[in-house]
């Protein structure tokens, strides 16, 4: 069984399209041709569902992306689909372009200059301001920290480890 933190988020379905099960969507990636190189993609609801599906056809629209898939047909189905993500396990990162958003960053551990290890990257989360580094520790609390220059101290990518300096109220976690 996927958990989680195995499966990294590269679409938003927004709301059904259409009669035919196609569902309108916000890329999480920098390129529609990156979904179709995907060989595994699921549907999640960020909590406990995940659903197995193949896409279909990726079409841009003003302003939107229109996505279909072999295992929605009607408008019925794709409303279940209504506000969950389109993920795929981090395994697959490596079929996706190099534009990618930072994924060479899943799995590297994060250490804060004042407080030490905080955990390990499980998921990057794209916001308008900036990227989210989702980041758990060993007893499964969960801290979110903005991917930013002001807070980055240093990066090793032979080591695998981030250092950051994050103010107080940054390291409270989320759980």
């Amino acid at each position: 069984m996927l958990e989680k933190y195995q499966l990294e988020k590269v679409a938003y379905l927004k709301k059904p399209f259409g009669i035919k099960g196609e569902l309108n969507s916000q890329l999480l990636v920098s390129d529609a041709q990156d979904l179709q190189n995907l060989p595994t993609l699921y549907i999640s609801d960020d909590i406990s569902f995940i659903f197995p599906t193949w896409l279909k056809g990726v079409r841009k629209t003003p302003g939107q992306y229109i996505l279909s898939f072999n295992t929605i047909a009607t408008r019925s189905e794709a409303e279940r689909f209504r506000g969950c993500h389109l993920v795929c396990p981090h395994d697959n990162l490596s079929y996706l372009s190099s534009h990618h958003r930072n994924w060479q960053l899943l799995q590297v551990e994060v250490f804060d200059v004042k407080k030490g290890r905080i955990g390990v990257i499980k998921s990057i989360v794209p916001t308008p301001a900036h990227d989210i580094l989702f980041t758990m520790d060993e007893g499964g609390q969960e801290f979110y920290i903005p991917y930013q220059e002001e807070y980055i101290v240093s990066y090793s990518s032979q080591k695998r480890v981030v250092t950051v300096d994050l103010p107080e109220n940054l390291l409270q976690g989320s759980t």
